[in-house]
């Protein structure tokens, strides 16, 4: 997708003219004479940069050449006056042609310089065109749909690219129209000195604050709803976090029993649940009982956390098999049972279906019970009066379908449930969603666009490369992606 596509309507295109009258496209014929001051842009103005990015192209600017860790930089008029916004790893910065002539900060004067050639937006273009590393390069960015710290700006795609030599055409282009200034200020401008800045600086600000307003409404809706349906979307991986969460109340609950062959942490840990309970001195005959209350709890948690970073891994699997979006959309199956995801992710086998009817009976037995009140499903927590007394109502399955008793049963559960998740666990990681779990365990965000599908595709076929090298390389262009060195 181009810029192209979030051409606003005529009514829209109306609107943002009166709010950006102020804003002129760039201009070659006023280049930059004087130096540009910087300013940092206070994070609360725009907390989704790429919204301003749109509205400023909309206006005229143009990429410009940009510093180091820098997403992107658009410049353009506003006022008569040059200026440039720029996305960077320490967030959103301000420039605007200024006379930093005698100023006493951190200058850098591009003109007195003796690799001024390696400064020409030209030669660094061109650079840029050639720098193809393994077949990944720059460009591959937007193709995938990775996304780090913000869009990425424009770049060479491979050299097998049959559009190459057009793309290079026109980064020389858009080198043409640029302007690198001749001095900068690598430190931010106390506004406080300068009224008439302070003013200029705060109006840019207002102006373009509105110009996002109308574009996410106006604009951007149309544009997410049909990303959506496409698939053109990027889920963002937080295995790590769901998993550190499964992982927290599992050492928990182990500490609680043995102390993991620690008997004096087994004993700290009985003692902090004790206090954590409201227990007193004087008290501790309680003790036992309070541990096992306190181990139920851990197994709970346990459980929930184990099914939710389960769904998690189940929704992130899906590019890596024959999902389509136009079967499901991909919120559609986020909003799917747990149950539902496994069987459209994971083909049957007896393997599959073994581990699926497990985790059937450990979701019933140690998740479902609290996460419906307490109740479980149905009659699970109802006693029947009848004659004899009130008895369970699921009478075949005797005491044990009542769980809310005043005194727990013994830990028994948690190791059954360890058992579970760990064969669950191994399944996943051999069986067919190996090369997804790959992926996933690296932390790498997962793109669904038909690109990024048909890519894995290919990988997890490729019989002279393993999988894991695809994994390496994405990772580390991802790690470059957010620290903004594209």
């Amino acid at each position: 997708m181009d810029f192209d596509a979030l051409e606003p309507s005529a009514e829209t295109a109306a609107l943002l003219s009166r709010i950006m009258a102020d804003f002129a496209p760039d201009d070659p014929e006023q280049p930059w004479t004087d130096g540009e001051m910087r300013i940092a842009v206070p994070v609360d103005y725009f907390p989704l940069p790429e919204l301003a990015r749109a509205a400023l192209r909309w206006a005229g600017y143009v990429p410009q050449r940009w510093d180091d860790k820098t997403s992107w930089r658009l410049g353009g008029r506003f006022r008569d006056r040059n200026v440039s916004l720029s996305s960077t790893k320490f967030g959103l910065r301000f420039m605007v042609e200024a006379d930093v002539t005698g100023f006493t900060h951190n200058l850098l004067d591009i003109s007195n310089d003796d690799s001024e050639d390696d400064l020409d937006p030209e030669a660094n273009l061109i650079a840029a065109a050639e720098n193809v590393e393994s077949g990944l390069v720059e460009g591959d960015i937007a193709s995938s749909g990775l996304t780090g710290s913000g869009p990425t700006r424009p770049t060479a795609t491979t050299k097998q690219s049959e559009n190459w030599l057009d793309e290079i055409d026109d980064l020389l282009k858009m080198a043409s129209r640029t302007r690198v200034p001749k001095a900068m200020s690598s430190t931010r401008h106390d506004l406080s000195e300068d009224p008439d800045l302070d003013t200029f600086f705060h109006d840019f600000l207002t102006r373009l604050g509105r110009a996002v307003q109308v574009f996410d409404q106006h604009v951007f809706a149309k544009v997410v709803k049909e990303q959506v349906s496409a698939g053109n979307i990027t889920l963002l991986n937080q295995h790590a976090r769901l998993r550190g969460a499964y992982d927290y109340f599992r050492w928990q609950a182990q500490a609680f029993i043995d102390g993991h062959g620690d008997d004096e942490l087994r004993q700290e840990m009985a003692g902090m649940g004790f206090l954590a309970a409201g227990g007193k001195p004087g008290e501790h005959f309680l003790m036992p009982l309070v541990v096992r209350n306190q181990l139920g709890y851990c197994l709970t948690a346990m459980a929930s956390a184990y099914f939710s970073w389960l769904e998690h891994v189940l929704v992130l699997a899906l590019p890596f098999t024959g999902w389509e979006p136009q079967e499901r959309s991909v919120t559609e199956v986020i909003g799917d049972t747990w149950s539902l995801k496994w069987k459209r992710v994971i083909p049957a086998c007896p393997e599959a279906d073994e581990v699926f009817i497990r985790l059937k009976v450990a979701v019933e037995e140690f998740r479902n019970l609290d996460a419906h009140g307490g109740f479980g499903k149905k009659e699970r927590a109802l006693l029947i009066h009848t004659p004899v007394g009130a008895i369970p109502a699921r009478l075949t399955e005797g005491a044990g379908a009542v769980k809310a008793t005043v005194i727990p049963d013994t830990p028994t559960g948690f190791p059954q449930a360890c058992d579970v998740f760990d064969a669950t666990d191994a399944f996943l990681q051999t069986g067919p969603m190996a090369s997804a779990m790959q992926w996933i365990e690296a932390g790498i965000q997962v793109p669904f666009n038909a690109d990024h599908r048909q890519m894995l595709k290919k990988a997890m076929s490729e019989v002279h490369e393993p999988f894991e090298a695809t994994v390496n390389r994405y990772s580390e262009l991802e790690d470059r992606v957010n620290n903004f060195e594209m």
